[in-house]
């Protein structure tokens, strides 16, 4: 198993802790690696978008025949100050 490097913003968009919404959630970047992963893993970062993008980033999945490998833990983020 090779696991790719998580991409740093060329915009700075780290936040305290050194986590920022990752780029395999952005517009296009599935189109633009998926011959370069085999599963498409996520368990936090999807929260810093929208439901509209996320679901453009399942249709992108869809249509390179990726899977999506969803792992629920913490089912309180830590990022957030409270739960809701």
């Amino acid at each position: 198993m090779i696991r790719l490097t998580d991409p740093v913003p060329a915009d700075g968009r780290k936040v305290p802790g050194g986590w920022w919404p990752p780029l395999m959630l952005e517009p296009g970047w599935v189109s633009d690696h998926h011959e370069e992963f085999d599963v498409f893993h996520i368990h936090f970062g999807f929260d810093a978008i929208g439901a509209e993008q996320l679901q453009d980033v399942v249709a992108e999945l869809a249509e390179h025949d990726k899977p999506l490998v969803y792992t629920v833990h913490d089912l309180r983020n830590p990022h957030h100050p409270t739960p809701r």
